[in-house]
């Protein structure tokens, strides 16, 4: 984890490998090896390894959250809508307090120059009425929030 918070990805991937390879019943070094993919871009092997890890435990909806960012990143819109079905439909059927912790999350994201903007699905919109809001949040290429400007 040291590694990806120093951006060594690709070291971080050997490591993990190899963690897994130690105890692959564990899905923390799946899900980790995949985050490390994901930094790095590789959105394909990234989402391989999210699918895995969320195979080995369904419970584990962070993991189903990423595979979800990775089918946008990789233009498969629609089953990137599938999986946030799915998501949305975890989501409130889950007696899991963690998973009900979430109020919304990043479906996608878009790079421009100098900023990212996440898109956001929010879970507990303030109509009702409504499964869901997405909204737009501009960020810097470090995923910092940008500050407001009032012009």
């Amino acid at each position: 984890m040291a590694l990806g918070a120093l951006s060594q990805h690709q070291e971080a991937i050997i490591e993990w490998e190899a963690a897994r390879k130690l105890n692959p019943a564990r899905s923390d070094a799946t899900y980790n090896l995949g985050q490390a993919y994901y930094n790095l871009g590789q959105y394909q092997p990234a989402l391989a390894e999210f699918q895995a890890a969320y195979a080995a435990d369904s419970t584990d909806h962070a993991a189903l959250r990423k595979q979800i960012q990775c089918l946008y990143a990789l233009g498969r819109y629609d089953e990137g809508e599938a999986a946030r079905a799915v998501f949305r439909q975890s989501w409130a059927e889950t007696s899991e307090p963690r998973f009900h912790l979430i109020n919304e999350y990043v479906f996608d994201q878009f790079d421009g120059d100098k900023i990212r903007v996440h898109a956001i699905e929010t879970m507990r919109p303030r109509d009702p009425s409504m499964y869901a809001v997405l909204t737009f949040a501009a960020v810097d290429l470090a995923d910092q929030p940008l500050p407001l400007s009032v012009g």
